[in-house]
């Protein structure tokens, strides 16, 4: 089946304002991006998304980054006495070294950007939370729920389609978990190898991807490419 609605509109939409430039964006669409971003560059599911450290590696000049688990969590396809099961570190790649210096708009949707933006303008907001992602409004204490960064995938969507005809907005069925589909379809559809997507996504069977989150990509290809490299399920595509 073909995608419920267009990933590269909504990438497309991210390159603007309100969300850019990033370093001076409202925490809402600051949130809201690097969710979208993120959830696009790991192929990782909510839960596994608000699982991660604040505690992310990095090399010396941001070529990469890993994000870590925090240590108490336990994934809904975990397996005890199996380790493998268990949501493991994801190292992301960044777009600078695949992009000339004359296209710096092909690199606002890095997510190794991403996460280093969003972890200086977080900073003196945190207090003890120890969760990559935090709240963005103000006053609010507690940790986010994994449903938060489903709503702001899903929000992002949704604006991005405020540019879009009336037909064209009320026929796209908006669904976070879609995000986790495409990434992983994209991926395939620009070659990468299955087994490294199945390590991504942590699908133990061909048969989980195949069946219920493969897509047709064909559709929107020729405006995805236009949009430059990409990171999606943890590999450089479009390159």
């Amino acid at each position: 089946p073909f995608p419920t609605w267009d990933l590269s509109l909504v990438l497309s939409r991210l390159l603007r304002a309100p969300f850019e430039p990033l370093r001076l964006a409202e925490p809402k669409f600051l949130s809201w991006k690097v969710a979208f971003l993120l959830a696009f560059a790991t192929a990782k599911c909510r839960s596994e998304l608000r699982a991660f450290s604040k505690r992310v590696l990095h090399t010396e000049r941001w070529d990469s980054v890993t994000l870590r688990p925090l240590p108490n969590f336990v994934a809904k396809t975990e397996v005890p006495g199996r380790p493998e099961t268990r949501l493991q570190d994801v190292t992301l790649p960044a777009l600078a070294p695949f992009v000339g210096p004359d296209l710096e708009t092909d690199a606002k949707n890095c997510p190794v950007r991403a996460v280093k933006v969003y972890l200086a303008r977080t900073q003196d907001k945190r207090g003890d939370r120890q969760e990559f992602f935090i709240p963005h409004k103000l006053g609010i204490r507690t940790s986010i729920a994994p449903a938060t960064i489903s709503s702001w995938i899903k929000k992002t969507i949704l604006f991005a389609y405020q540019d879009a005809s009336p037909e064209e907005a009320a026929s796209i069925q908006a669904r976070a978990h879609d995000l986790r589909a495409l990434a992983a379809s994209w991926s395939l559809h620009s070659s990468t190898r299955t087994s490294d997507i199945l390590k991504a996504a942590q699908w133990r069977s061909h048969n989980t991807f195949t069946s219920f989150y493969l897509k047709d990509m064909t559709l929107y290809e020729e405006e995805i490419l236009k949009l430059g490299p990409l990171v999606s399920a943890q590999t450089v595509t479009n390159v």
